[in-house]
């Protein structure tokens, strides 16, 4: 078998998949691709080439982004908390509960952006976060309402610190609340408003301490 042969077959098992998707694409639907592994493919004979198709697999899901205004402590030294904001972008899959998005927060004008992805369920969401520089963090929120229905997420927000001054990564824990832009935009518009109105928003950030590990532990 050709190289020319081996490559339409695979691009074959793949138009497949996707033609079966594509409504799903004009209806907001995510498409996910990967490879299992395959025993017997051999990257220098082409005629094994053709069992990647066997571990090719694809995903959709249907989706639709949803804006939020988060108001979340930050450690700033000192045992002092400040009032950070972000506006973050989610995407909800309908039928696997995942999550993908991202958080863009500015500062003194410069933006930095965090990749986020997690899952949820009609009670909760789980998030984890990675930043420009590596940087990790962990959300997680509980779903709330107040007496005018708007809904809310409320929680922790685990993330990689550092002490002003310190080279030495830790860990905070820190108060968090994220709500739709509409809401925000016409109950809290600021950091401070926020701060002053809600309740979750005075705590203070703490340091989150993780298990010592030592040899011979389990």
């Amino acid at each position: 078998m050709s190289f020319r042969q081996a490559l339409i077959g695979l691009c074959v098992a793949i138009l497949a998949v996707i033609a079966g998707g594509i409504g799903g694409f004009l209806s907001h639907a995510y498409f996910e691709i990967w490879f299992d592994p395959v025993d017997g493919i051999q990257a220098t004979n082409f005629a094994t080439w053709t069992k990647i198709a066997d571990g090719f697999r694809a995903n959709f899901d249907m989706t639709k982004p949803q804006s939020y205004r988060a108001y979340y402590g930050e450690n700033i030294g000192a045992g002092q908390t400040g009032i950070s904001t972000a506006d973050i972008v989610l995407r909800n899959f309908q039928l696997s509960g995942k999550m993908v998005g991202v958080k863009r927060k500015i500062v003194k004008t410069q933006e930095f952006v965090w990749s986020l992805s997690g899952y949820s369920n009609s009670e909760r969401m789980a998030l984890t976060q990675r930043g420009p520089l590596g940087g990790i963090g962990s959300l997680f929120v509980e779903r709330t309402q107040d007496v005018d229905n708007n809904v809310y997420y409320v929680g922790y927000f685990l993330t990689e610190d550092y002490e002003p001054g310190s080279s030495q990564t830790q860990i905070t824990q820190c108060p968090f609340v994220m709500m739709e832009q509409s809401v925000a935009a016409q109950k809290y518009p600021t950091a401070d408003e926020a701060h002053s109105k809600i309740e979750t928003l005075k705590s203070k950030c703490g340091l989150y301490s993780l298990p010592q590990w030592r040899a011979g532990a389990p």
